[in-house]
């Protein structure tokens, strides 16, 4: 994992905790970088987190970008009802 893409797992970990330095990108990421970012959230079980710093609008996304952030928090709900 690319050292941009830990800076960002880390401002996803920590969005909306008070004083936290997140440092988050002024565009949408390119495909790749995104790719890396929403595996990166569901090994860590953070796509609630990435969801809401998307839904935020701290996260600049494109609209497939945001259906896919949404369909793998959807994924990560069901699996944890399936437990």
């Amino acid at each position: 994992m690319s050292a941009s893409t830990v800076e960002l797992v880390r401002s996803v970990a920590a969005h909306g905790l008070a004083g936290s330095a997140a440092v988050w990108p002024d565009r949408p990421l390119e495909a790749a970088r995104w790719s890396a970012l929403v595996a990166a959230a569901d090994l860590d079980r953070l796509s609630g987190l990435l969801l809401q710093a998307v839904t935020d609008e701290v996260l600049l996304v494109t609209d497939d970008q945001f259906d896919q952030a949404s369909a793998r928090h959807v994924a990560a709900c069901c699996h944890v009802l399936r437990l």
